[in-house]
């Protein structure tokens, strides 16, 4: 799909709201394009923390197509590479793990492990 002369203008005088730079919407870097793989619908979004560095597109089901299922997102590369977990920073270790990094409260029937 080719676009049109205006939509080329606004692309051109517009600039990323988070690091200034210039040019079409998600360009930059500071956005990831999520994509939903049953029906197609996309938008951006501000790139998370625990994207892998290189994720250009996450697919993940939309709140319209998911009917309650535990959707595991794929991340993208701008080749449509999959990235795994390792490419993730040090933030996510936690999530390669298993573990949500919180620490549970303990009950008074479970012993103290101090």
């Amino acid at each position: 799909m080719s676009r049109s002369p205006l939509e080329a203008m606004i692309d051109a005088a517009c600039s990323c709201v988070k690091c200034g730079r210039r040019g079409s919407p998600g360009t930059c870097g500071c956005w990831v394009k999520l994509e939903c793989p049953k029906c197609g619908a996309s938008k951006l979004t501000e790139r998370n923390d625990f994207d892998p560095p290189r994720t250009v597109k996450v697919r993940l089901q939309c709140p319209d197509c998911n009917a309650g299922d535990f959707d595991t997102p794929a991340f993208l590369d701008a080749e449509g590479r999959e990235l795994s977990w390792e490419d993730a920073p040090a933030e996510c270790e936690a999530s390669q793990s298993g573990t949500t990094g919180i620490a549970q409260p303990q009950s008074e029937d479970t012993p103290n492990a101090s």
